[in-house]
């Protein structure tokens, strides 16, 4: 067991190591249609090529809706084929952070190391301006970076909606 000074609080956090082989797991397929404008178009042209006339001379309506259903399934199948998707789940974005962040994290630390080893008011004070400066610095480019995805994405309602739930999501409550 190791003792930590990761900068992220002013407590130290605890590592412990168990090595321990684990099988990779396998990334989970997904079969799904994909339904674009240009597929939904095919289908629809395949469904106005259709001769319904089985469907109304058919003799009960279980045999109507049967053929109904076959013609329908078919035409899905061929415009729109189910597909086999390798499941990544919501990919997480990372931040680069700059020199200037890590310059801070390492004061920050410095001076939380200052405050652990003598105890004085002086040096606490130096560790709180230090912590306030360094998560200010990355509030600032967590805000920037937000900015840019949204600025440059293709859609930008789907991109926002994404950020939203992946801060939603983390369980980290930021302000």
């Amino acid at each position: 067991v190791n003792s930590l000074n990761t900068g992220i609080s002013d407590h130290k956090a605890q590592l412990c190591v168990a090595t321990i082989a684990l099988e990779k797991p396998k990334p989970t397929m997904v079969y799904k249609r994909l339904f674009t404008d240009r597929k939904l178009e095919d289908l629809k042209l395949l469904l106005k090529e259709q001769r319904w006339y089985e469907i109304y001379s058919a003799s009960s309506i279980n045999t109507s809706y049967n053929t109904f259903l076959n013609i329908l399934t078919t035409n899905m199948n061929t415009a729109c084929p189910v597909t086999k998707r390798k499941n990544n789940g919501m990919k997480k974005h990372k931040y680069k952070w700059d020199n200037e962040v890590n310059a801070l994290k390492r004061s920050f630390i410095a001076e939380q190391e200052n405050y652990l080893t003598s105890g004085q008011e002086m040096h606490k004070q130096r560790m709180v301006e230090k912590k306030r400066d360094y998560d200010l610095k990355i509030k600032q480019l967590r805000k920037e970076a937000t900015a840019y995805r949204i600025e440059n994405a293709d859609n930008k309602s789907k991109e926002l909606w994404r950020i939203v739930n992946s801060e939603r999501c983390t369980g980290n409550h930021r302000t």
